[in-house]
């Protein structure tokens, strides 16, 4: 299931942005400006998308997920180093993919990300058997929406920017760029229309997952429950909570996300207890390219270039 979610919107295909030179800056091609914080040299591969974090002033190499709230998780070794105490007592219920898990939870953990404002909280601690895949753990929308996210898998880098308050446009990339209008949930979550064979849903955009699927939302939406239920069941995959889920693979004739097109897409679906979305945009769609994450215009901006000879990817 892992490879049919890496690969079902592998085929998509930008649409023509604007071409030709362009000048260095947001500011110059007309948009508000914008002022790097932090370029941060960071890991590119099929698990995730990880920077250095500190934690308690340890250094943790975490995922970085726009589908997850709060600070983050880590993982029970991650946290043993960080000399984090966890109470069992303290479990709390959060909602993984496969469904809800009762998780422990320190309170007033530091959290620094190069260039960010040190945030404190609470950070939830799962064992390391359910996190095997997932390294040290991830850092999620508290940290991640306080400013602009660029994603660059062609450096492999990492970038946060600060937009002036009350921005409207942005022009991020010095190059052709498309964007795509989203949505922002008060948790800090973002969220896309997708259309699927002329049906438009909401998809939230969620860096920690390995690709894109469908959720209940949309099949409902879709009104194809029936064809659900008369389909093969794919492969299993795992969630950060150690649970399988279980994929059914459905195939259509075209989706459309943003500017990009995909034409016969074969995207999962899972019955997961997850109600915010009718679909997961994951890194299929948002690793793909570089990436700008406009949290101060909750728009999606990509650049419509391909790689490089000698990039990272």
């Amino acid at each position: 299931m892992r490879r049919r979610l890496l690969g079902a919107l592998a085929g998509l295909a930008l649409l023509a942005g604007c071409a030709g030179p362009a000048p260095r800056s947001s500011a110059e091609r007309g948009g508000c400006p914008t002022r790097l914080l932090a370029d941060i040299p960071a890991q590119f591969d099929r698990t995730g998308i990880r920077i250095p974090v500190s934690v308690n002033g340890t250094r943790l190499m975490l995922l970085v997920d726009t589908g997850a709230t709060g600070i983050g998780l880590l993982s029970a070794s991650a946290a043993k180093r960080a000399g984090l105490t966890v109470d069992p007592a303290s479990a709390r219920t959060h909602v993984a993919l496969s469904g809800p898990s009762q998780t422990p939870v320190v309170p007033n953990v530091r959290v620094e990300v190069e260039g960010l404002p040190t945030q404190t909280g609470p950070v939830a601690i799962a064992p390391d058997t359910t996190l095997a895949g997932f390294g040290d753990g991830l850092i999620g929308a508290r940290i991640l929406g306080g400013q602009d996210l660029e994603l660059n898998p062609f450096e492999g880098r990492v970038r946060f920017h600060a937009v002036a308050p009350g921005c409207q446009q942005i022009i991020p990339f010095d190059g052709p760029t498309v964007g795509v209008r989203l949505q922002q949930a008060p948790n800090g979550l973002l969220f896309a229309p997708m259309t699927l064979d002329g049906t438009t849903l909401l998809a939230l955009i969620d860096t920690g997952a390995s690709g894109t699927l469908l959720l209940d939302p949309g099949i409902d939406r879709l009104g194809i429950r029936s064809r659900v239920a008369e389909a093969p069941k794919g492969g299993l995959a795992k969630d950060w909570s150690g649970n399988t889920v279980q994929g059914t693979p459905l195939r259509f004739r075209e989706v459309l996300i943003g500017p990009a097109r995909g034409r016969d897409p074969v995207i999962p679906y899972v019955a997961a207890p997850i109600r915010v979305a009718d679909a997961i945009i994951g890194r299929d769609y948002l690793a793909q390219k570089p990436i700008w994450v406009s949290y101060a215009t909750v728009t999606l901006f990509i650049l419509n270039r391909p790689a490089p000879s000698g990039s990272v990817r």
